[in-house]
């Protein structure tokens, strides 16, 4: 919006034109003499001039026009190293156990965590600071807006320690790098199912690091962004998996079973025995038959004989009805 304002007083150059005019032609009417013109004209001057300087900053631009205050910046926590530690239970369940340790300076918020997550349990432990550690601050974990914040009450330094279940779901894309880590896989949508992830969002540190526990051992387990991803056995049946974050950003985790279970068909063997007593008007008959289970799972046989021949009799090893 452009503003003009018109005024019949004059501005600065022509208060000094008018007052070495009025000068010039107070000097001609000789209405006074010369001391006494150069007394009135120098009062005449300042006195506009001094109206025109009022007028000059009454219309300055810079009065009206109304400055932003700078923001205020947001309080910063420090926080060099962040740790966790996650157990996958089975396909559908995962928990972390995540621990850092926080300095504030001043009072403020600092979001810690966020993403589809549920809080097990927390810890906030004050640590003493200042002259013989006497100094403690005053910190506490608020849930707010889909994120859990580290709220600082009172200036200090905290140890914090957070329990939190991940939700599990199947992986959209469907990609895990192969064993030669170079490419990644793309599995067909049948196989995507089998794909589990979680992801979380996580606060920044200088240094982020993860270590992931499987029950099982044949797992595929993948951490994208992660550096130094090592995967080492424990016991009989487990493995552990531990890598290096990067400073900031998000964290997602993918795994699968390497090994999928087979539903085999049955593959049975046999041997047969007969051995035949024969009687006036009869014949009795004993048949023993070995079986051999090779692939899948034996739970009913069925032996069809004749019409004519009559049961008396069935006996064997794990026979439970006949």
């Amino acid at each position: 919006m452009k503003m003009t304002i018109k005024s019949d007083s004059p501005s600065g150059y022509g208060v000094l034109k008018l007052a070495s005019a009025f000068i010039q032609r107070s000097l001609l009417r000789g209405s006074c003499d010369k001391l006494a013109c150069r007394k009135q004209g120098a009062s005449k001057l300042a006195h506009s001039i001094s109206l025109a300087l009022i007028f000059s900053f009454i219309l300055s631009p810079s009065v009206f026009s109304q400055e932003t205050p700078p923001p205020q910046q947001e309080k910063t926590f420090t926080v060099d190293s962040v740790k966790i530690e996650g157990e996958i239970i089975d396909d559908e369940n995962i928990s972390f156990n995540l621990s850092f340790t926080a300095n504030a300076d001043e009072p403020g918020t600092m979001k810690f965590i966020t993403g589809k997550i549920t809080e097990l349990s927390s810890e906030v432990k004050m640590k003493g600071s200042g002259f013989l550690w006497l100094g403690r601050g005053d910190f506490k974990i608020n849930f707010k807006d889909g994120s859990y914040v580290l709220e600082c009450v009172k200036a200090g330094k905290c140890d914090v320690k957070f329990s939190f279940a991940a939700k599990v779901e199947d992986l959209g894309i469907g990609i895990l790098k192969n064993k030669v880590g170079q490419q990644s896989q793309i599995f067909p949508p049948e196989e995507r199912k089998k794909i589990k992830s979680c992801s979380f969002g996580l606060l920044p540190a200088i240094a982020r690091s993860i270590q992931i526990t499987s029950k099982k051992r044949d797992v595929e387990l993948e951490i994208p962004g992660a550096l130094n991803v090592e995967k080492k056995d424990v016991g009989t049946e487990g493995a552990v998996f531990s890598a290096v974050l990067p400073p900031e950003g998000d964290v997602t985790i993918t795994w699968r079973s390497q090994v999928e279970k087979i539903s085999a068909n049955l593959v049975t063997s046999v041997q047969a025995v007969t051995v035949a007593d024969v009687y006036p008007g009869t014949v009795k008959l004993n048949s023993v038959f070995n079986y051999t289970v090779i692939q899948g799972k034996l739970s009913n046989l069925e032996i069809r004989i004749s019409a004519d021949l009559n049961v008396l009799s069935v006996n064997g090893e794990n026979i439970q009805d006949w």
